[in-house]
Order: structure tokens, then sequence, then C-alpha cells
């Protein structure tokens, strides 16, 4: 399952990084009414695009700090590479936005983990569904 979540997180950043480089469609520029909807829209698209990241990161079964500062320096970095090309804008606040959307990834999927142990380990949790052995030799038969 390991193998898996990393092929998951790598593929997913691939597709990230992709999406972030390629031109824009003229058709999708925003014409001078909608661009601050347009604006909103993107924020919104990349606080969750990092997010996702940050989630990936943590269940990625790679080292914590390793995963999470490859998705964390991966925000930074498209946005300077989007500076270098002719349709793409470099902006801080995306940047701000990508590095804010890891974290809250990171900070989710880490509660959803503790939040899924506890209830295994609560009785009659997830994971205690069936009768431990020990209990098993202690359950008198009725006579």
């Amino acid at each position: 399952m390991s193998e898996f979540r990393r092929w998951l997180y790598w593929s997913y950043l691939a597709g990230l990084t992709l999406l972030l480089i390629v031109p824009l469609d003229p058709v999708l520029a925003p014409t001078t009414a909608s661009r601050q909807h347009a604006r909103v829209v993107m924020t919104a698209g990349h606080a969750l695009g990092y997010l996702v990241a940050g989630v990936l990161a943590v269940g990625s079964g790679l080292s914590s700090r390793m995963a999470l500062a490859v998705a964390t320096a991966h925000g930074p970095l498209m946005e300077a590479i989007q500076g270098l090309l002719p349709s793409r804008t470099c902006e801080l606040s995306d940047m701000v936005v990508d590095v804010l959307g890891v974290a809250a990834g990171a900070v989710l999927a880490g509660s959803l983990a503790r939040c899924r142990k506890r209830l295994e380990h609560a009785p009659g949790g997830l994971g205690n569904s069936s009768p431990k052995p020990a209990d098993l030799r202690t359950t008198r038969l009725p006579a």
C-alpha cells in the first residue's frame, strides 16, 4: 500500500506541475470585468491543490519531513517558473497560499490519522469488533 501512496504523491505533484506551467488558453484568460472573480477562483484552486498535496505528502509513506519539504518547496518553485513563461505571472500571494495549503493539508491528514487511531483503540471501535483470544478463554459456555 505504501508503494501506491508514494506513487500517488509523486504523480499528483507531476500533474500539478504540468497544470501550472501549461500556457493559459486565451478563452480562459479573464476579461476586465471578471478579473476579481477569476483571481478568487484561481487562489482557491491553488489552496485546494496544495491542500491535497499536503494530505498526500503525509500519507505517502515517505519521511514526513522530506515529503512536506518537497510539497512546500513545489509552490514557490512553480511560481518562479511561471514568472519565466510569457502567459503566466509570478505572484507572491500565490506562493503564500501554496505553502499555507500544504500546511493545512498536513494538519488535516495528521488529525484524521489521530482520530482513526483513537477509533481503532476505543472499545467497540474500528478494529475491535471481534473478541480477542484472551476473551474467548474466559468466556464460559452455558451448561
